[in-house]
């Protein structure tokens, strides 16, 4: 891979993690069943993908991000239902597309062209692009993530009366706040993902055991079994998540900075 196509991926990794997950709220997941809203959303893809790429003479890329993410969410909205399955569906297209213009790019422009912003600002503006995908990776598609992997067990606790919410559920838990669950899951992530990148790892476990302490301290309160195991699933695929990711991202770090040629 060379650089090129190395921050061709990062810019577009970004930007559809920005536009999609970051931008996008449920109000406005819900308002694309309206053909304008969804047009929309996708000219804010391409046109974030266009900006941080940097190529502007290459055209063919936000008319390409434009074209797929509108016949990809299109389809999803019309015939997949909120699930995880759909989910990591469009989440393979995406990337499948990121990967296809990758490969495709440098065999349309010049050898000599680079990147606006790599240019302006060497490598490190790619490096900081890496950070935030894979931040906003962690936790804001973490949160959809584990929602929707959790979604199942919520309906069951739900139907059989075990109300405590898990940390990644939007739903206001028995005495707590309105999307307090989904903020903590937010934070716990975050916090996972600093502790890995910054290479203390090892600190994470006095997260777990904190939030065991105070999770165990509620169970205690007269939950039932299947209550118990729902706030642990959902505690632990939490934890997965942010770890892997975190993970991925340092190795991103290491690779981008040592192992990729240059043009």
């Amino acid at each position: 891979m060379t650089q090129l196509q190395a921050d061709l991926g990062i810019a577009l990794l970004a930007a559809h993690v920005i536009s999609d997950f970051l931008l996008q709220t449920e109000r406005t997941v819900e308002a694309k069943k309206r053909i304008w809203v969804l047009v929309g959303h996708c000219v804010v893809v391409a046109l974030l993908s266009y900006l941080l790429v940097g190529l502007w003479t290459v055209w063919q890329i936000p008319l390409a991000v434009f074209v797929t993410h509108l016949l990809m969410d299109y389809a999803k909205r019309r015939w997949f239902a909120a699930r995880l399955r759909s989910f990591a569906i469009d989440q393979v297209v995406h990337l499948a597309v990121i990967a296809a213009i990758v490969w495709a790019v440098p065999r349309m422009i010049d050898a000599a062209q680079s990147m606006l912003w790599h240019e302006a600002t060497s490598v490190q503006f790619y490096q900081w692009l890496l950070g935030v995908a894979g931040f906003l990776t962690a936790t804001f598609v973490g949160s959809v993530l584990v929602g929707l992997a959790i979604k199942p067990f919520q309906r069951q606790a739900v139907q059989e009366g075990a109300v405590t919410v898990l940390a990644n559920s939007a739903s206001p838990s028995r005495d707590g706040f309105p999307e307090g669950g989904r903020l903590i899951g937010l934070l716990e992530r975050a916090l996972i993902f600093v502790l890995v990148v910054a290479g203390q790892p090892a600190a994470i476990g006095f997260l777990i055991a904190a939030k065991s302490i105070l999770r165990f301290g509620e169970i205690g309160k007269g939950a039932d079994r299947k209550d118990i195991e729902y706030i642990l699933i959902g505690t632990l695929m939490s934890f997965l998540v942010a770890v892997a990711v975190s993970y991925l991202t340092r190795l991103g770090f290491v690779e981008y900075g040592s192992s990729w040629p240059a043009n």
